[in-house]
């Protein structure tokens, strides 16, 4: 019985750079060429194989629906994230907060200026209406 998990994890892994997969497996061509067209293989061969298709991350708990791609980049159920992203991602963060916290700030310093140009247009309506009896 072919195990499509296994056909898929040396696809993800390798794409179709059977060579590479071979050496990488620490088998033959003709084996690993056999492993890929049945479907079969052992255990551990399998579970290599699945080690490298998920970049390495562990295959349960939190990680389970997550691994890496060829190109280096963390793919999460949530979207993808390079080294980069992870790296810079408490600066991200401590950026986000600030510019909420000077966004808030700014809120309120406008909301207190609306007030003042209430009051403005308040005394202006005064002194509209004290010229208008005076005359």
């Amino acid at each position: 019985m072919s195990d499509y998990q296994f056909i898929d994890n040396l696809k993800k892994a390798f794409g179709y750079d059977h060579k590479k997969a071979a050496k990488q497996l620490g088998v033959s061509y003709s084996t690993y060429k056999r492993y890929y067209s049945s479907g079969e293989a052992p255990q551990p061969v399998k579970n290599l194989a699945s080690i490298i298709a998920r970049g390495y991350l562990p295959t349960t708990g939190p990680w389970a629906d997550f691994y890496i791609d060829s190109d280096g980049i963390l793919v999460t159920p949530y979207g993808s994230l390079s080294a980069g992203d992870a790296a810079f991602h408490h600066r991200k963060k401590w950026a986000a907060n600030y510019y909420q916290h000077e966004y808030k700030k700014l809120k309120e310093k406008q909301e207190s200026d609306q007030s003042i140009q209430d009051i403005q247009d308040k005394l202006l309506e005064l002194v509209v209406y004290i010229q208008g009896k005076t005359g």
